[in-house]
Parts: C-alpha cells; sequence; structure tokens
C-alpha cells in the first residue's frame, strides 16, 4: 500500500511539473505554428534533443553528489555507470566497457575504507545524490523563468528539463522500496527508523571496510556474518549478507556449508540481471566440482562470461576436474593472479590465492 500511495504521489507531481512546461511552452504554439514545416521539425528536434540532455545532466549530477558526498565519509569509487557504459576504477587506471545486459541510467559503486561510523557515512552519500538532484531541478525551473520570451528553439531545448529534472528527482527522493532493492529516500528513512535494517547494513559496511583493508574473509569476525536479524522482505540486502557468508565458508574451507550458502543466494538473487544471476551457477559449478559431481557441474558451466579473478579460479577446477586440460588450468590460473593484482578486495583476493594454490598443490600431488 505505501508503495503504490507514493506511485500516485509520485504521478501527480510529475504531471504537475509537464502541466507547467506545457503552460510554458503554450505562447510559442501559434509563432511555431507559423513557421514552414522544417521549422516545426527543427523545433520538435530542439525539443528531444534537449530532453535527452537534461537526462544526460540531472544523472550525471546525481551520481556525481554519491560519489563526491561519498569521497567526503572515505568512501572509494569501484564503477560509475552511465548510460550503459560503466567505468572501472582500479588502482587510479581507467576501463570503460560496454554492459549492455545490463542497462540503466546512472549508477556508481562505492565501497567504505574504514569502518568508523558507517550508518552516518551512507546516509550522507545517499543525500548527496538527492541534493545535486534537486540543485538540477532547481536551476532548469529557473531558466524556465528567466528565459521566457526567448527565441523558441532555445526555450524548447530548454523547457523539457522541468519534467526531467523533476522525474529524476522524485525517483530518487520517495522512499519507494522493492525486492531489488531502495530509494535513496527510502534508503535514508530505513537506516534511521528501521533497527534491524540499519544493524545489517552496518554489518555489511563493516566487512567491505575489512576485505577492502586486506583482511581474509575467514579473519573477519564471524559475528558480523552470522549475528544479524533476517529481514524477510529485503531480498537485495540479504542477498549480500549471504554472498559474503558464502565467501566466509569457501575460505574457511568448509565447502558443504558454502554450496548450502550459494543455493540461497541463487534463491534470493531473482533480481539480479542475467549477467550477474549466471555467476551463480558458476559459484554452483565450482561447488559440484568440489562435491565430485562432475555432470552437474558441466550442466552450470558458462564459458562465454566476463572474467574475474573468481571466474578464472572456476574455470581452472573446471578444466582440471572435469575435462583434464592441463593447459586450460595454468593460462587460468595465470589470468586468475593477473586480475587479483588490481582487485579492489585485497581480502578476497587472497581468499582467491589461496583456492589457487589448493589446486597447484592438488596438481603437483597427481603428477
Amino acid at each position: 500500500m505505501k508503495n503504490l500511495f507514493y506511485n500516485i504521489l509520485f504521478i501527480i507531481m510529475l504531471a504537475g511539473a509537464v502541466a507547467l512546461t506545457v503552460l510554458n511552452l503554450s505562447p510559442y504554439a501559434r509563432q511555431v505554428a507559423a513557421f514552414p514545416w522544417y521549422l516545426i521539425v527543427a523545433a520538435a528536434a530542439c525539443l528531444l534533443a534537449g530532453a535527452f540532455m537534461a537526462s544526460f545532466l540531472s544523472v550525471l549530477l546525481h551520481e556525481l553528489g554519491h560519489m563526491l558526498f561519498g569521497a567526503l565519509c572515505g568512501f572509494k569509487v569501484l564503477s560509475f555507470k552511465f548510460f550503459g557504459i560503466e567505468t572501472v576504477y582500479i588502482n587510479g587506471r581507467r576501463i570503460r566497457k560496454m554492459r549492455g545486459k545490463d542497462f540503466c541510467f546512472g549508477k556508481c559503486t562505492l565501497v567504505p575504507k574504514i569502518e568508523d561510523k558507517p550508518k552516518k557515512k551512507l546516509i550522507i552519500t545517499a543525500s548527496g545524490g538527492l541534493l545535486f538532484s534537486l540543485l538540477a531541478f532547481l536551476g532548469y525551473l529557473l531558466s524556465n523563468v528567466l528565459l521566457e520570451g526567448i527565441s523558441p528553439f532555445v526555450y524548447a531545448a530548454v523547457s523539457p528539463g522541468l519534467t526531467v529534472s523533476l522525474y529524476i528527482f522524485l525517483s530518487s527522493f520517495l522512499p519507494y522500496r522493492s525486492s531489488a532493492g531502495r530509494s535513496d529516500g527510502a534508503l535514508i528513512a530505513d537506516l534511521n527508523k528501521d533497527e534491524e535494517f540499519a544493524a545489517v547494513m552496518e554489518n555489511l559496511m563493516r566487512i567491505q571496510a575489512q576485505l577492502y583493508g586486506g583482511k581474509s574473509p575467514a579473519e573477519i569476525d564471524r559475528d558480523l556474518y552470522f549475528k544479524n536479524p533476517m529481514l524477510s522482505d529485503d531480498h537485495a540486502t540479504m542477498f549480500r549478507l549471504f554472498y559474503y557468508r558464502y565467501l566466509y565458508y569457501l575460505d574457511a574451507g568448509e565447502f558443504d556449508k558454502a554450496a548450502q550458502t550459494n543455493r540461497t543466494a541463487i534463491e534470493l538473487g531473482d533480481f539480479l540481471p542475467p549477467d550477474e544471476y549466471a555467476k551463480l551457477y558458476l559459484n554452483a559449478c565450482f561447488d559440484f566440482i568440489l562435491s565430485g559431481e562432475r555432470e552437474k557441474a558441466k550442466a552450470c558451466f558458462l564459458e562465454d562470461y566476463e572474467d574475474d579473478m573468481s571466474t578464472y579460479r572456476i574455470k581452472a577446477y573446471y578444466s582440471h576436474y572435469v575435462i583434464s586440460d592441463g593447459q586450460k588450468v595454468r593460462a587460468y590460473i595465470h589470468r586468475a593472479r593477473q586480475e587479483g593484482e588490481t582487485h579492489a578486495f585485497k581480502g578476497v583476493a587472497a581468499m582467491e590465492e589461496k583456492l589457487l594454490q589448493n589446486l597447484a598443490h592438488a596438481m603437483e600431488g597427481e603428477a
């Protein structure tokens, strides 16, 4: 019911912005109607171009707000996705790549470098995006007033920004919740009012900070993983928790428990984009390899996948235990270690190296 209320409120407020834009454009309607057809087409093109530029600017400012306030709170930017193009930052180096399977207008991934005051820092970081979105809307509102009476082509390019910027602000500000996560407004509200959600988020932040600092998953306090409230209606947050539990069990060598945890993550991760969801099945492939179930491992294995250190490790295990291709094993181990040198979470890289060493020892023993 809450989401229905916010949807109705969203539609009403957005309709108001659209009505204001139309009202502002109405004085130009008679003037444009007297134009030859090619100038009418030009005015329409200015309107569309203005809407696109407003989307570009509003989304960019929103994400920059998150990144700027996050940096002030001690967060590190891991990636920045903008209109389907993702920029990944690794030790100061930027790598751009297309992610057509997971299109979104804007998204930034931040990780805490220290554990201090995680709740407060999350609220400030979320507020930064909202503040910059509000400033974009106020800027377009002011321009709609100040530019009245200017050339219809210029006004057509500027006026859509009022509606677009309000849409970006409202979609982040209204406290909307879904299985895939929360809006910025909902995140801020729940961190302040929902003690169980705040407790889980603070523990997740502490785990990330320690992984970033170099502790492997099993070296981190076990209570951060397992002494958490269960958020039955929040798949996104619980998925992240179970993902880190999976890493903990892998690092501790408790592979049966890791397999059970990954199965739970698969059930919780139905909101993930296809590319990310497929990675859970690669984890299942690894679990089946360790349990000796080769046919099940073959059913879960994916060759065509955007690789990182963990997928190279899984492919190395698969090449050794399922298809017995020593050349591929060595190549994948080498690629995995190369990825480990630039991995943002040094603790995860240390865990992956331990698993690679286990495979190398197994190969030496068989030889």
